[in-house]
């Protein structure tokens, strides 16, 4: 039963992102709200992506939506999923990546004690500092972050990247932003940096809204998102979720639930 006074989410993700997460937080008592500042589109695999698939030694899996358009465009080639083939394994960006690798029984390796599933924890495992003659995959959207790659190719790497899909902006949600300016306790969503540029876009003709937006609690999904929205002038207080994940998110506005109660 959602409490009178609860915090209301704007939920950025893309539209079949957002459901589990919507549920989740409404069983919490929490508000939620549909806005998806991104559309997810995918695109082809490379021509010679079967034929070259048995070579590489490791496969980096950037996003959730890297391991459901490989397995979809997978399907749509040779009408089966994807087999890793022994000693080839497989690491995740994200819990929901590792999670969703993990219902396809492939070989990925959980991330080290007390690290969270970042690009930055990931460079750091002892099996990925020397990489010579090892041939690395990175399965991504277009135009993600080179950061994985250039600490590959730095550890010695031969690196190739698949992009398998692209974000592409999203027209204002009109209906739900004006509930949503009308809140009382409103918080924002943005799992990535696209996602709130593509809202502040999406706001360009409000200015009054673009200036009000950036006075709200915000959530995201890692530091380096935070230190980047404030020094671009983010001026409502920032969380970083613990863990990259639905369970992640609730217990950020829970957080700021009691922050707000105190």
């Amino acid at each position: 039963m959602t409490r009178p006074n609860s915090l209301t989410l704007l939920n950025t993700r893309p539209r079949h992102q957002a459901q589990a997460l919507n549920a989740l937080l409404q069983q919490h008592g929490f508000q939620v709200l549909n806005c998806p500042a991104l559309r997810i589109v995918p695109l082809p695999l490379p021509s010679s992506a079967i034929k070259d698939w048995a070579q590489f030694d490791k496969v980096f899996f950037i996003s959730q939506n890297s391991v459901r358009y490989l397995i979809e465009q997978w399907q749509l080639i040779k009408g089966c999923n994807p087999v890793f083939n022994h000693p080839q394994t497989g690491y995740a960006i994200g819990q929901a990546t590792y999670k969703a690798m993990r219902l396809q029984q492939w070989p990925v390796q959980p991330m080290m004690p007390g690290k969270a599933f970042i690009t930055e924890s990931l460079l750091e495992r002892p099996e990925l500092q020397d990489l010579k003659s090892q041939k690395c995959l990175i399965i991504k959207g277009e135009s993600g972050r080179e950061d994985l790659a250039n600490g590959l190719r730095q550890a010695g790497a031969g690196v190739t990247e698949w992009d398998l899909y692209q974000r592409q902006p999203m027209p204002l949600c009109d209906d739900a932003w004006e509930v949503f300016e009308k809140t009382r306790y409103p918080v924002v969503l943005a799992t990535s940096l696209g996602s709130i540029e593509a809202l502040q876009q999406a706001l360009s003709d409000k200015k009054n809204s673009q200036a009000w937006l950036i006075l709200q609690p915000l959530i995201v999904f890692s530091d380096r998102i935070k230190a980047q929205l404030q020094h671009q002038g983010w001026q409502g207080s920032i969380y970083v979720v613990a863990e990259q994940s639905n369970q992640g998110i609730l217990s950020a506005m829970q957080q700021i639930q009691q922050e707000d109660s105190a």
